[in-house]
């Protein structure tokens, strides 16, 4: 891994074109980021939100733009034969906006073309307030760079991207056809928002659902349809792309008929896009579309936000960047060479919690669902317990809460009995944290006999637990998972597969484990402790699973 100080000294070695306030090149992209803003300052962002439209700013666009092959040689642009000598290059952005994106890699072709091209920029766009503002930013690239020896050619296509692009979808169109324009290049910050599950967007990319659509999941997968073999593939979206379950579709088409080639995270979710106050965790993904195999090493860089500074990179082999296990596919995102040893350690455990009958599940109690259950006090003989995450303390539950402006009881009925739990042994943790956040994951043992005065509790929907269903976990394997999950090895493993900062149950399901045995053995240890607030289970849990010390050793002195 290497450490960047700025973005033009540290990514200058991976090839990426990165933004330069030093310079006066960027007149094109000037040009399109000018009538973002003016365009912005008009119209609301809440009004902006529903359509999906969140304009990229100019040092992202710069960046994304670097990925791009500008010199892919000869293509059949019209269609059909063409005599010109020039070199061919085609361009598709399916949510162009003021073309921010589309100007930044013209401005590259510009700069860095190896000779005279012929270009073909197609920009989709349906909002008509915007359109006026594209036009004019293409004119300009075109005027640059027919100035400098190039053909330009752009269309503009106020249509719905998905609704205009249906037949690319259709069977036997997976690769190019011979009736189908398939582009050198697509580059995309896709619109944002969940469509119905019945609208026609939806109907058409059936195959791509799983649960709840997002309109820019359904973007990455038709644009990367619409890619030549070999062809480049940039898109700026949210990280839940890599691991969230309602993208399980499309990620899973992407890693079957696309090699990733590059993965930019962002530290931060304190990102501004243009003037708006969006926190969002994003990543960009540059991949190439191929029917090849087998894929080589990936890039993943990373920098605090979109000004690209304090940034570091580190090369990342194939099999570590995707997670393959229970017909699951997981893009994982290590970040340094210490997580790349944790990753290879723990994909070598061959076991998952169903193995040993146990599973993790979402607390079922959701409060405005059941409200006229729910008692400010606690009832003896007609309540049950209610815990939500602010009953965690540390290491501890403490319940009731004293000042705590939530119900601390459920009253036990006919109409909450499915969603009331027997008290026995469960391994609890918290389903939601902020990136910013130490730690991902947090366990603490619930334990029988704490609660030993009540028959039934219930667990908030914001709780993930951890359960034998058929049985009854033993104190031992209860303190033994809780301490398993409280270290700094399993929280980074869980860093770089998850994708969000919702601790998912599914995740918790598919996350590698040692045997059993082992597990019980940490509870044992933890156990005999007479204090265990002060323990550090890496190295209780590294001895007992002979894990490599100086890998141990690197996880004291991680934050």
């Amino acid at each position: 891994m290497s450490s960047l100080n700025s973005p033009a000294e540290g990514f200058k070695n991976s090839g990426l074109t990165v933004p330069d306030d030093n310079q006066d090149s960027f007149s094109l992209i000037d040009l399109a980021i000018d009538l973002s803003l003016k365009h912005s300052a008009g119209i609301s962002i809440d009004e902006r939100k529903k359509i999906g439209q969140i304009f990229t700013p100019k040092e992202t666009a710069v960046f994304m733009a670097g990925f791009i092959n500008i010199n892919p040689g000869k293509s059949n642009i019209s269609g059909c034969d063409n005599n010109s000598d020039m070199a061919e290059f085609s361009l598709m952005d399916p949510g162009a906006g003021t073309g921010n994106l589309l100007s930044a890699v013209c401005q590259r072709i510009l700069n860095e073309a190896e000779s005279p091209m012929n270009i073909r920029v197609d920009a989709f766009e349906c909002d008509p307030l915007v359109i006026p503002s594209l036009k004019q930013v293409m004119e300009n690239c075109r005027n640059f760079l027919q100035a400098e020896g190039h053909r330009f050619q752009f269309n503009i296509i106020d249509e719905d991207f998905i609704l205009h692009n249906e037949q690319y979808l259709e069977k036997g169109s997976l690769f190019r056809e011979k009736d189908l324009f398939c582009y050198d290049a697509v580059i995309s910050n896709p619109p944002y928002y969940k469509i119905n599950k019945q609208s026609s967007q939806a109907l058409i990319m059936k195959d791509f659902l799983s649960g709840q659509p997002n309109i820019y999941g359904l973007f990455m997968a038709l644009s990367a349809h619409m890619v030549k073999d070999s062809g480049d593939i940039v898109f700026i979206t949210p990280r839940s792309f890599c691991s969230g379950l309602y993208y399980r579709k499309v990620r899973n088409w992407f890693i079957k008929y696309t090699c990733i080639d590059r993965i930019h995270n962002f530290e931060s979710r304190k990102n501004r896009f243009l003037n708006d106050s969006i926190l969002q965790e994003n990543v960009i993904v540059h991949a190439v579309k191929t029917k090849a195999e087998m894929c080589p090493s990936s890039l993943i860089s990373s920098s605090y936000d979109n000004l690209f500074t304090d940034g570091h990179q580190i090369e990342v082999p194939y099999r570590d960047l995707i997670f393959n296990r229970a017909d699951e596919n997981i893009i994982r995102i290590p970040t340094s060479e210490t997580e790349l040893k944790i990753i290879e350690l723990v994909d070598s455990w061959k076991y998952t919690l169903s193995d040993f009958g146990l599973r993790m599940s979402t607390g079922p109690v959701v409060d405005f669902r059941t409200k006229e259950n729910l008692r400010d006090n606690y009832s003896e003989g007609k309540d049950a317990p209610l815990l939500w995450m602010q009953n965690f303390q540390g290491k501890e539950i403490i319940w009731p809460v004293e000042g705590l402006k939530k119900p601390c009881a459920i009253e036990v009925n006919s109409t909450t009995a499915g969603i009331l739990l027997p008290v026995k042994n469960y391994v609890l943790i918290k389903r939601f944290t902020s990136k910013e956040q130490k730690r991902r994951l947090s366990a603490t043992p619930f334990l029988k006999e704490d609660f030993s005065n009540y028959e039934m509790i219930g667990f908030e929907n914001h709780l993930n637990y951890i359960h034998r269903p058929k049985g009854f976990l033993s104190e031992d394997e209860t303190f033994g998972l809780t301490a398993f999950l409280n270290t700094k090895l399993i929280d980074l493993y869980f860093r770089a597969m998850n994708g969000n900062t919702q601790v998912n149950a599914s995740e918790i399901n598919i996350l590698p484990v040692p045997d059993i045995s082992f597990i019980t053995d940490i509870g044992s240890k933890f156990r005999d402790l007479t204090e265990v607030s002060s323990a550090n289970p890496d190295e209780i849990v590294g001895n007992i699973l002979g894990i490599d010390n100086d890998l141990i050793k690197c996880l004291k002195y991680r934050s």
